[in-house]
């Protein structure tokens, strides 16, 4: 499996996926047919967040950490605004 961003994919000179998002892009023989999901970055920081929050909620001592690296993965993404 591999995860492009669409800065990343521009580079490749590859049919491009649409500006904000995320390719995630599954391939034998980690599956039995290739094939590609594109979700946005809002989608991709959704489903970031929900799992490291939790993550943070049962390891306490690494809360502050996790929660500075959301905001940071946030912010680049673009999602402030």
């Amino acid at each position: 499996m591999c995860c492009y961003f669409s800065p990343e994919w521009k580079d490749y000179g590859l049919e491009y996926f649409g500006e904000d998002k995320v390719l995630f892009d599954f391939q034998a023989p980690a599956v039995d047919e290739d094939k590609q999901i594109v979700i946005s970055y809002q989608e991709f920081y959704d489903i970031v967040y929900k799992y490291y929050s939790e993550y943070a909620r049962q390891h306490s001592e690494e809360q502050d950490e996790i929660m500075r690296l959301l905001a940071e993965l946030k912010n680049k993404l673009g999602l402030n605004q």
